[in-house]
């Protein structure tokens, strides 16, 4: 009998507890509810089925970054409410019944307060990747490509990890004016992946079209950014010596064309001699000789352009590398190239 009567008092205690969370859902604004929680294991259930039905949504991106990196699990923003919360902001769907009806106006509910993180909605991210793509494609770009018409929503969306894709774009041209969500959202987490290369293996260098310190740029190649400080001097060696280089070919030039032009006095001589020779401005057509001018100018041209580009980097230290290698390319060729006044190479390039 009295276990009878026990199993009783705990069904209608039960019954009691849903009823009173049930109004509280439905019904947020009595005192009452101040201290109501929405079960986790609900909260789990509506995130996995956003994510399942759209798994580009930022909220999304912020839901596996917690679940991967252990670092972050105990992070404000990787509670689950306030994933939910993001997700159910920017796209309120069938799933979202629950937080939409509990964290009306008016409620009493504190967990509607969870903080959660100021992240631009869908659509939003979607026409900034795509206005900055437009604008600069960069390798992230790669990763997404029009979704089109979707059936859940219907929104045209980009089919990616919108929101990493993003901050990896933003990272790269951080002064980009598409970056302003970016920096927003980055206030609140400067140390997440999406907003620091610090901890990345593979962190993606900052285009400064200005000059600045620092080893970390591209140059020349994808594949070829200094990571460390013997990596970066490493490149600082390699650029004062390609410019030295490009000093020798210019001296290579003046004393090839010096022999050209004894042979073609040597010959005009000759035939003026014999008066078999009309002599005209411009040498008749040697294969041997225009071949191996045209190649000069050629590896002369294309080494200048180099250089230049390199220089476009705006990183301080490399442009340094780049005088200091003229300086010593003209100390020990300068006397041959200009001092004739003969001959001056002109590489067609900006230096």
């Amino acid at each position: 009998m009295l276990k009878a009567f026990v199993s009783v008092l705990l069904i209608l205690g039960c019954f009691f507890v849903v009823a009173h969370s049930q109004s509280c859902v439905s019904d947020p604004s009595p005192p009452s509810c101040s201290s109501y929680v929405l079960p986790d294991s609900q909260i789990d259930g509506s995130i996995n089925a956003l994510c399942k039905m759209m798994g580009n949504m930022p909220g999304c991106s912020i839901d596996n970054l917690c679940s991967e990196q252990s670092n972050l699990a105990n992070d404000r923003f990787c509670i689950p409410f306030s994933i939910y919360k993001d997700l159910c902001e920017d796209m309120p769907m069938k799933n979202c019944s629950a937080y939409l009806s509990m964290c009306q106006n008016g409620t009493s509910v504190i967990q509607c307060d969870t903080q959660a993180l100021p992240l631009p909605s869908s659509m939003e991210i979607s026409s900034l990747i795509t206005d900055m793509c437009n604008d600069m494609y960069m390798d992230e770009c790669e990763q997404c490509m029009t979704q089109g018409e979707s059936k859940t929503n219907m929104m045209s969306l980009l089919d990616c990890d919108m929101l990493t894709v993003y901050s990896n774009l933003c990272l790269s041209m951080p002064d980009m004016s598409q970056c302003q969500a970016w920096k927003t959202m980055c206030t609140q987490i400067p140390d997440w992946p999406l907003c620091s290369n610090q901890g990345s293996e593979r962190p993606v260098p900052s285009m400064k079209m200005y000059f600045h310190l620092g080893i970390f740029d591209y140059i020349l190649f994808r594949s070829w950014v200094p990571r460390s400080r013997l990596a970066y001097a490493a490149t600082f060696l390699v650029v004062v010596i390609a410019q030295v280089f490009h000093d020798f070919l210019k001296f290579l030039r003046k004393k090839a064309e010096s022999k050209w032009k004894q042979q073609r006095n040597s010959i005009q001589l000759h035939d003026m001699d014999s008066q078999a020779y009309t002599f005209v401005e411009a040498p008749p057509f040697n294969f041997k000789v225009d071949f191996a001018r045209a190649t000069l100018h050629s590896v002369e041209i294309t080494l200048g352009f180099l250089i230049m580009l390199v220089a476009m980097t705006f990183n301080l230290g490399l442009f340094l590398a780049i005088i200091l290698g003229s300086f010593l390319g003209t100390l020990i060729f300068g006397r041959f190239i200009y001092g004739g006044g003969e001959y001056q190479p002109n590489t067609g390039s900006c230096h």
